[in-house]
Protein backbone atom coordinates (compact mmCIF):
# COMPACT_ATOMS: atom_id res chain seq x y z
CA UNK A 1 0.00 0.00 0.00
CA UNK A 2 1.47 2.96 -1.54
CA UNK A 3 0.08 5.56 1.90
CA UNK A 4 0.93 2.98 4.42
CA UNK A 5 3.44 5.17 5.64
CA UNK A 6 1.35 7.90 6.33
CA UNK A 7 -1.48 5.95 8.65
CA UNK A 8 -0.35 5.91 12.01
CA UNK A 9 -2.28 3.08 12.45
CA UNK A 10 -2.90 0.07 9.85
CA UNK A 11 -4.89 0.79 6.55
CA UNK A 12 -6.04 -1.82 5.77
CA UNK A 13 -9.17 -2.59 8.62
CA UNK A 14 -10.95 -5.53 8.72
CA UNK A 15 -14.78 -5.75 10.38
CA UNK A 16 -17.05 -8.52 10.37
CA UNK A 17 -21.05 -8.14 11.54
CA UNK A 18 -21.60 -11.58 10.16
CA UNK A 19 -19.67 -15.01 11.04
CA UNK A 20 -19.27 -17.72 8.45
CA UNK A 21 -19.20 -19.95 11.48
CA UNK A 22 -21.97 -18.01 13.49
CA UNK A 23 -23.24 -14.64 14.64
CA UNK A 24 -21.49 -14.70 18.30
CA UNK A 25 -19.02 -11.65 17.47
CA UNK A 26 -21.25 -9.58 15.53
CA UNK A 27 -19.58 -6.16 15.18
CA UNK A 28 -16.61 -7.07 15.68
CA UNK A 29 -13.80 -4.60 14.81
CA UNK A 30 -16.66 -1.58 13.90
CA UNK A 31 -15.55 0.18 16.74
CA UNK A 32 -11.78 0.44 15.98
CA UNK A 33 -12.81 0.94 12.42
CA UNK A 34 -15.45 3.43 12.60
CA UNK A 35 -12.77 5.47 14.81
CA UNK A 36 -10.11 5.30 11.79
CA UNK A 37 -12.88 6.39 9.11
CA UNK A 38 -13.42 9.50 11.08
CA UNK A 39 -9.60 10.11 11.50
CA UNK A 40 -9.39 9.48 15.03
CA UNK A 41 -6.12 6.75 14.80
CA UNK A 42 -4.89 6.68 17.93
CA UNK A 43 -8.75 6.01 19.77
CA UNK A 44 -8.59 3.12 16.81
CA UNK A 45 -5.61 1.15 17.67
CA UNK A 46 -6.74 1.20 21.32
CA UNK A 47 -9.91 -0.33 20.39
CA UNK A 48 -7.94 -3.21 18.10
CA UNK A 49 -5.86 -3.68 21.29
CA UNK A 50 -9.18 -4.08 23.44
CA UNK A 51 -9.99 -6.28 20.97
CA UNK A 52 -7.52 -9.03 20.65
CA UNK A 53 -7.13 -8.87 24.34
CA UNK A 54 -11.21 -10.44 24.96
CA UNK A 55 -10.79 -12.19 21.86
CA UNK A 56 -6.94 -13.58 20.96
CA UNK A 57 -8.01 -16.63 19.20
CA UNK A 58 -10.09 -14.77 16.72
CA UNK A 59 -8.02 -14.51 13.15
CA UNK A 60 -10.01 -10.66 13.27
CA UNK A 61 -8.31 -9.62 16.19
CA UNK A 62 -4.94 -11.07 15.00
CA UNK A 63 -5.37 -9.61 11.48
CA UNK A 64 -6.12 -5.84 13.14
CA UNK A 65 -2.86 -6.18 16.00
CA UNK A 66 -1.14 -6.93 13.14
CA UNK A 67 -1.68 -4.44 10.88
CA UNK A 68 -0.82 -1.99 13.92
CA UNK A 69 2.89 -3.65 14.61
CA UNK A 70 3.29 -3.70 11.35
CA UNK A 71 2.82 0.40 10.97
CA UNK A 72 5.05 0.75 13.59
CA UNK A 73 7.79 -1.58 11.52
CA UNK A 74 7.23 -4.52 14.69
CA UNK A 75 7.42 -6.83 11.27
CA UNK A 76 8.13 -10.23 13.23
CA UNK A 77 5.13 -9.52 15.84
CA UNK A 78 2.88 -8.50 12.93
CA UNK A 79 4.08 -12.05 10.88
CA UNK A 80 3.35 -14.40 14.06
CA UNK A 81 -0.22 -12.87 14.25
CA UNK A 82 -1.14 -13.00 10.31
CA UNK A 83 0.21 -16.71 10.71
CA UNK A 84 -2.46 -16.97 12.90
CA UNK A 85 -4.84 -15.17 11.23
CA UNK A 86 -4.20 -17.04 8.09
CA UNK A 87 -4.42 -20.30 9.87
CA UNK A 88 -8.06 -19.88 11.19
CA UNK A 89 -9.46 -16.71 8.73
CA UNK A 90 -10.64 -19.15 6.43
CA UNK A 91 -14.21 -18.74 6.79
CA UNK A 92 -14.58 -15.29 7.74
CA UNK A 93 -15.25 -12.84 5.00
CA UNK A 94 -15.20 -9.23 5.92
CA UNK A 95 -18.68 -6.62 5.37
CA UNK A 96 -16.01 -3.49 5.62
CA UNK A 97 -12.61 -3.55 4.26
CA UNK A 98 -10.47 -0.45 3.68
CA UNK A 99 -8.95 -2.24 0.66
CA UNK A 100 -10.16 -2.99 -3.01
CA UNK A 101 -12.24 -6.42 -2.20
CA UNK A 102 -15.24 -8.70 -2.96
CA UNK A 103 -17.88 -10.62 -1.32
CA UNK A 104 -15.45 -13.97 -1.61
CA UNK A 105 -12.03 -12.03 0.58
CA UNK A 106 -11.84 -13.46 3.77
CA UNK A 107 -9.14 -12.61 6.56
CA UNK A 108 -7.33 -15.52 5.22
CA UNK A 109 -7.14 -14.21 2.04
CA UNK A 110 -5.39 -10.77 3.38
CA UNK A 111 -3.44 -11.87 5.85
CA UNK A 112 -1.66 -14.02 3.02
CA UNK A 113 -1.25 -11.28 1.29
CA UNK A 114 0.73 -9.24 3.70
CA UNK A 115 3.09 -12.25 4.48
CA UNK A 116 3.95 -12.52 0.87
CA UNK A 117 4.64 -8.79 0.90
CA UNK A 118 7.06 -9.70 3.46
CA UNK A 119 8.44 -12.40 1.42
CA UNK A 120 7.33 -14.87 4.41
CA UNK A 121 5.61 -18.35 2.79
CA UNK A 122 3.01 -20.22 4.75
CA UNK A 123 1.51 -23.60 4.66
CA UNK A 124 -2.14 -22.03 5.05
CA UNK A 125 -1.50 -19.77 1.77
CA UNK A 126 -0.42 -22.40 -0.97
CA UNK A 127 -1.83 -20.16 -3.61
CA UNK A 128 0.49 -17.43 -2.61
CA UNK A 129 4.07 -16.76 -3.34
CA UNK A 130 6.36 -15.44 -0.80
CA UNK A 131 7.23 -12.02 -3.39
CA UNK A 132 5.85 -8.58 -2.70
CA UNK A 133 2.54 -7.93 -4.31
CA UNK A 134 1.95 -4.58 -5.75
CA UNK A 135 -1.29 -3.14 -3.55
CA UNK A 136 -3.83 -0.46 -4.75
CA UNK A 137 -2.93 3.18 -3.64
CA UNK A 138 -5.61 4.14 -1.08
CA UNK A 139 -7.02 7.86 -1.03
CA UNK A 140 -4.48 10.20 0.80
CA UNK A 141 -6.05 11.32 4.18
CA UNK A 142 -2.93 13.60 5.12
CA UNK A 143 -5.04 16.63 3.76
CA UNK A 144 -7.74 16.18 6.49
CA UNK A 145 -7.70 17.44 9.82
CA UNK A 146 -6.02 16.02 11.88
CA UNK A 147 -7.43 14.88 15.17
CA UNK A 148 -6.45 16.31 18.52
CA UNK A 149 -3.56 14.82 20.33
CA UNK A 150 -3.77 12.07 22.48
CA UNK A 151 -1.98 10.15 24.72
CA UNK A 152 -0.57 6.91 22.95
CA UNK A 153 -2.53 3.62 23.66
CA UNK A 154 -0.49 1.13 24.96
CA UNK A 155 -0.15 -2.76 24.33
CA UNK A 156 -0.61 -4.77 27.94
CA UNK A 157 -0.44 -8.14 26.89
CA UNK A 158 1.94 -10.30 25.14
CA UNK A 159 1.55 -13.81 23.48
CA UNK A 160 4.73 -16.16 23.33
CA UNK A 161 4.55 -19.76 21.64
CA UNK A 162 6.78 -22.28 21.97
CA UNK A 163 7.59 -25.77 19.83
CA UNK A 164 6.41 -28.62 20.96
CA UNK A 165 7.79 -30.32 24.14
CA UNK A 166 10.03 -27.03 24.64
CA UNK A 167 10.65 -24.32 26.83
CA UNK A 168 13.46 -22.42 25.12
CA UNK A 169 12.29 -19.10 22.85
CA UNK A 170 12.48 -18.89 19.37
CA UNK A 171 13.72 -15.47 17.44
CA UNK A 172 10.35 -15.06 16.76
CA UNK A 173 9.45 -15.34 20.59
CA UNK A 174 12.58 -13.28 21.57
CA UNK A 175 11.59 -10.64 19.49
CA UNK A 176 7.80 -10.47 21.20
CA UNK A 177 9.53 -10.88 24.69
CA UNK A 178 12.20 -7.68 23.67
CA UNK A 179 8.27 -5.69 22.41
CA UNK A 180 6.82 -6.69 25.89
CA UNK A 181 10.12 -5.34 27.45
CA UNK A 182 10.03 -2.28 25.39
CA UNK A 183 6.42 -1.37 26.41
CA UNK A 184 6.89 -2.38 30.07
CA UNK A 185 9.87 0.43 30.14
CA UNK A 186 7.67 2.95 28.64
CA UNK A 187 4.70 2.68 30.93
CA UNK A 188 7.01 2.63 34.05
CA UNK A 189 7.51 -0.08 36.62
CA UNK A 190 4.72 -2.49 36.31
CA UNK A 191 4.17 -5.86 38.32
CA UNK A 192 4.33 -8.09 35.88
CA UNK A 193 2.65 -11.66 35.48
CA UNK A 194 3.83 -14.42 33.19
CA UNK A 195 1.51 -17.17 32.87
CA UNK A 196 2.89 -20.33 30.76
CA UNK A 197 0.67 -23.17 29.22
CA UNK A 198 0.62 -26.40 26.95
CA UNK A 199 -1.19 -28.20 24.60
CA UNK A 200 -3.14 -31.51 25.53
CA UNK A 201 -0.04 -34.31 25.12
CA UNK A 202 1.06 -36.05 27.96
CA UNK A 203 -0.08 -35.87 32.10
CA UNK A 204 -1.45 -32.96 33.89
CA UNK A 205 1.69 -33.51 36.09
CA UNK A 206 4.09 -33.37 33.31
CA UNK A 207 2.30 -30.19 31.48
CA UNK A 208 2.29 -28.32 34.94
CA UNK A 209 6.25 -28.19 35.39
CA UNK A 210 7.01 -27.61 31.70
CA UNK A 211 4.48 -24.86 31.62
CA UNK A 212 5.73 -23.04 34.71
CA UNK A 213 9.70 -23.74 32.56
CA UNK A 214 8.33 -21.83 30.03
CA UNK A 215 7.07 -18.72 32.09
CA UNK A 216 10.25 -18.86 33.60
CA UNK A 217 12.23 -18.92 30.41
CA UNK A 218 10.30 -15.51 29.26
CA UNK A 219 11.28 -14.29 32.93
CA UNK A 220 14.74 -14.79 31.88
CA UNK A 221 14.76 -13.15 29.16
CA UNK A 222 12.96 -10.11 29.92
CA UNK A 223 15.47 -9.99 32.93
CA UNK A 224 18.28 -10.29 30.10
CA UNK A 225 16.69 -7.31 28.76
CA UNK A 226 16.75 -4.96 31.51
CA UNK A 227 13.68 -5.60 33.89
CA UNK A 228 15.74 -7.09 36.90
CA UNK A 229 14.29 -4.30 39.10
CA UNK A 230 10.71 -5.02 38.24
CA UNK A 231 8.84 -7.72 40.06
CA UNK A 232 8.13 -10.14 37.58
CA UNK A 233 5.64 -12.91 38.86
CA UNK A 234 5.64 -16.34 36.88
CA UNK A 235 3.23 -19.39 36.97
CA UNK A 236 1.67 -22.43 35.42
CA UNK A 237 -1.73 -23.76 33.99
CA UNK A 238 -0.73 -27.28 32.30
CA UNK A 239 -3.34 -27.51 29.95
CA UNK A 240 -6.26 -25.91 32.06
CA UNK A 241 -7.14 -23.16 30.01
CA UNK A 242 -6.36 -23.65 26.31
CA UNK A 243 -6.41 -21.06 23.75
CA UNK A 244 -8.13 -23.31 21.10
CA UNK A 245 -10.04 -25.91 21.99
CA UNK A 246 -8.35 -29.86 21.38
CA UNK A 247 -8.77 -33.44 22.51
CA UNK A 248 -6.38 -34.76 24.32
CA UNK A 249 -3.07 -35.74 22.93
CA UNK A 250 -3.38 -33.25 19.64
CA UNK A 251 -1.26 -31.26 19.24
CA UNK A 252 -2.19 -27.26 19.34
CA UNK A 253 0.53 -24.89 18.49
CA UNK A 254 -1.85 -22.53 19.45
CA UNK A 255 -1.94 -24.06 23.27
CA UNK A 256 2.04 -24.25 23.37
CA UNK A 257 2.20 -20.32 25.15
CA UNK A 258 2.65 -18.28 27.47
CA UNK A 259 1.06 -14.64 28.18
CA UNK A 260 2.79 -11.57 29.32
CA UNK A 261 0.50 -9.47 31.20
CA UNK A 262 1.69 -6.17 32.00
CA UNK A 263 -1.66 -4.52 33.48
CA UNK A 264 -1.20 -5.07 37.00
CA UNK A 265 -0.77 -1.59 39.00
CA UNK A 266 2.77 -0.58 39.68
CA UNK A 267 4.10 -1.47 43.19
CA UNK A 268 5.59 0.73 45.85
CA UNK A 269 9.45 0.98 46.37
CA UNK A 270 12.97 2.04 44.53
CA UNK A 271 13.70 1.00 40.90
Amino acid sequence: MSNLSKCPIPCAVVVLSLLGAGCANVGLGTKGYDAFSDGNYPEAEGYFTADYKNHPAHPLTQFNLADSYRQRGQNEQANVLYRQAAAGGKDFRPDRFLEPHDSSTTVRDVACRYLAQDQKSDQNCPNVQAEAIPTPPLPDRTAEASPPARPPEYVKTFVVFFDFNKSSLTADARGIVAEAVRMAKLTGPVRIVVTGHTDMVGSNRYNQALSERRAMSIKGEMDRLGLDGVVILTTGKSFSEPLVAADPGVREPQNRRAVIDLTNPPIAGNF
